[in-house]
């Protein structure tokens, strides 16, 4: 192995070791192997899995057009082999003729030609493409690199995906999928301040999970915890996509509904809620999870700055509503 391609593996891991997006990786992956090969077309081509047709992730010395309306299905060929297989391929003078350069070609002619498998978690997910139009043809060394680099590329992807998950875990709560509390304060504020642009009226609520000790201590936590879930997931099939679910404390959530009309509405939503939590709860062994809410109406043109002050209003109208007896909505004036 030469300087310069030591060069490009140390720059590539380091990259990798960086933890970049996996877009800037393959730019960085393609300008590395612009050095290398010297190349007059470029495409990393990826699998849609639900589809499972090929379609072109990024490419160079191909057309935009072509790219968004590249859509080719795997076949029996040498695609096949190359996803299923995951064996690299090699035309150092390409017979335009043969059924393999025909289902390789992209939207020009070549004259050599490298296909190295990219393979993710153990299976091939696409390849990387690369072809000369003209001089030297590409050789077994060439190859062999070309696989280094589609490895490397897979490594990245493999990293990016790990980054994302740890990102999504570090706002996400694991027990119910719901925002942790100061993703939920962050969002809220956003979303208040979106809607006194569109002068829309907003609904936040705070559930309070009845019996979920004497639950979790008869039961054992665990199944505790599997109806804390199962409550979170009936509060988010109430609310839109834009609406927001958190989780405050142990054994409360918090949520924000956006675009509602007015009280009446709110209160509405908020008791279909607590009703869908009492039909859960009755087909749960005894003491039965019920729901308490305590609703708050946010006007348009409401400054909400102190969320703690909101928070305290809202665990006024829920402990209202625990007084009545539990298992009901308590909407705080405004």
């Amino acid at each position: 192995m030469g300087e310069g391609e030591i060069e490009s593996l140390l720059r590539l891991t380091r990259m990798i070791s960086a933890c970049v997006p996996f877009e800037e990786a393959l730019h960085a992956l393609i300008e590395e192997a612009r050095r290398r090969f010297g190349f007059d077309a470029l495409a990393v081509v990826v699998l849609d899995e639900e589809t499972e047709e090929l379609g072109i992730k990024i490419a160079r010395g191909v057309s935009n057009a072509f790219i968004k309306s590249y859509r080719r299905p795997i076949g029996s060929g040498v695609t096949a082999k190359l996803i299923w297989e995951e064996k690299p391929v090699l035309m150092a003078a390409a017979d335009r003729a043969s059924p393999a350069y025909k289902e390789l070609r992209l939207e020009r002619d070549f004259s050599s030609l490298m296909c190295v498998p990219i393979v993710v978690g153990g299976g091939g997910v696409g390849y990387m493409q690369v072809e000369r139009s003209s001089g030297e043809a590409y050789t077994e060394a060439d190859l062999r690199f070309a696989q280094l680099m589609a490895n490397l590329g897979a490594a990245a992807r493999v990293v990016d995906r790990l980054r994302e998950e740890n990102e999504r875990l570090s706002f996400i709560d694991p027990v119910t999928q719901a925002l942790k509390y100061h993703s939920f304060l962050r969002g809220l504020g956003r979303e208040l301040k979106r809607a006194k642009m569109l002068s829309v009226r907003s609904a936040v609520g705070l559930l309070d999970l009845d019996n979920f000790k004497p639950y979790s201590e008869i039961h054992g936590l665990k199944a505790g915890r599997e109806v804390l879930a199962q409550v979170a997931g009936i509060v988010k099939g109430r609310l839109k996509e834009f609406d927001l679910v958190g989780r405050f404390g142990l054994d409360e959530l918090i949520f924000g509904i956006f675009k509602v009309g007015d009280r009446e509405d709110a209160r509405r939503l908020f008791e279909s809620i607590r009703e869908a939590v009492e039909a859960f709860g009755r087909s749960c062994p005894k003491p039965n999870p019920l729901a308490t809410i305590g609703g708050l109406l946010v006007e348009p043109e409401q400054e909400v700055e102190d969320f703690t002050a909101m928070v305290m209003r809202l665990r006024h109208a829920m402990h209202v509503a625990r007084d009545r007896g539990g298992n009901q909505v308590y909407f705080v004036e405004s």
